[in-house]
């Protein structure tokens, strides 16, 4: 009987062992690829970087335009997410509206109805 706790002890132990191991090397892995796709941004578009600080109230919401490009270059492609997130600083809340992409839109100055999109590409950040 003492044999076979000792067997059941050993068996048990290499698995934990294995399974240490296996994280180990997972979470290891998991840095090393989050380290080689990091890339900073640089931000030298003119729409980026306001000449003077936006005049916001103190417990005004505030919204943002977020697009995920489909292009390496920030200035070509097409956006494949677009999320308007509004922060409300009185109820310390965030909402979030995901715009589909296969949405219709006027692309204004180009007289053309098209996905919206395809309106980054057609005029970049502004």
């Amino acid at each position: 009987m003492k044999k076979t706790y000792l067997i059941l002890g050993a068996i048990m132990a290499t698995l934990a062992l294995c399974i240490a191991g296996f994280l180990f090397y997972s979470y290891g892995a998991l840095t090393k690829t989050t380290d080689d796709i990091y890339r900073p941004i640089e931000r030298t578009h003119p729409s980026v970087h306001r000449p003077e600080p936006a005049l916001v109230e103190e417990h005004d919401p505030i919204s943002f335009l977020l697009l995920g490009l489909d292009a390496e270059d920030e200035t070509l492609g097409r956006t494949d997410t677009l999320i308007v997130a509004t922060v409300n600083q009185t109820t310390s809340s965030i909402q979030m509206l995901s715009i589909p992409r296969d949405t219709l839109t006027e692309i204004i100055g180009h007289n053309t109805i098209d996905k919206i999109n395809h309106a980054h590409a057609f005029g970049g950040l502004i």
